[in-house]
């Protein structure tokens, strides 16, 4: 575990004043370079903020659902520095906020994870902002929101080539005494990154 100093904020904001959800966004955050991942009713949507505004999952899988704040549960925007969590309640939704920041208010240690991610092969050539993964004979689908060349799926076991899940999604979990107790305990977790690993060598391709 590493020490970490954090800001945190939450509040409330009706689903009316969501409805206006990147204006409501960018009164919280600075999203640039910030990736989304949205629990909706209708299925799971990655996004992801660059130049040209929010991009979406079904910018290349086409069963992707649309992003649609009526049909939202929960949403995380995340970054190295901060995480926006916004869920839903009977009252409209609530949010939480978590900055790392050096001169935070609030000392902590943090335990880092990095999880796997579903995805050991590429469904379809990236098209620089999503890679379309496939995983299992049952054919599940994600696209996620970051270039993931093809020979990261290979590893080298026993001298033979199989597969790899190269998609790491990175969290942060901080971690506080109980007052009552002492016993460390996780009073908060978020989203940091995402990136890959690779047990290869890339080789040299006409298609990364």
């Amino acid at each position: 575990m590493t020490q970490h100093r954090i800001n945190t904020q939450t509040g409330t904001v009706s689903t009316a004043d969501f409805q206006g959800w990147d204006a409501w966004l960018k009164s919280k955050i600075n999203p640039e370079n910030c990736y989304l991942l949205a629990h909706q009713t209708d299925g799971v949507n990655w996004g992801r903020f660059d130049a040209a505004g929010w991009t979406f999952s079904n910018s290349i899988y086409d069963n992707a659902p649309v992003f649609a704040p009526s049909k939202l549960l929960e949403l995380r925007v995340f970054h190295e520095a901060f995480e926006l969590f916004v869920w839903r309640t009977q009252m409209g939704y609530r949010w939480r906020l978590i900055e790392d920041v050096p001169d935070g208010t609030l000392a902590c240690n943090v335990l880092s994870e990095a999880q796997w991610l579903w995805g050991s092969r590429r469904e379809a050539k990236s098209n620089g902002n999503f890679t379309l993964l496939g995983d299992g004979a049952q054919g599940m689908r994600h696209a996620v929101p970051i270039d993931v060349p093809k020979d990261y799926f290979i590893k080298v076991a026993a001298g033979k080539n199989t597969t790899h899940h190269p998609v790491r999604l990175h969290v942060n979990h901080y971690v506080q005494p109980d007052p009552d107790t002492g016993l460390a305990t996780v009073f908060a977790s978020r989203l940091v990154k995402l990136d890959t690993e690779t047990l290869l060598t890339p080789e040299v391709s006409n298609e990364s």
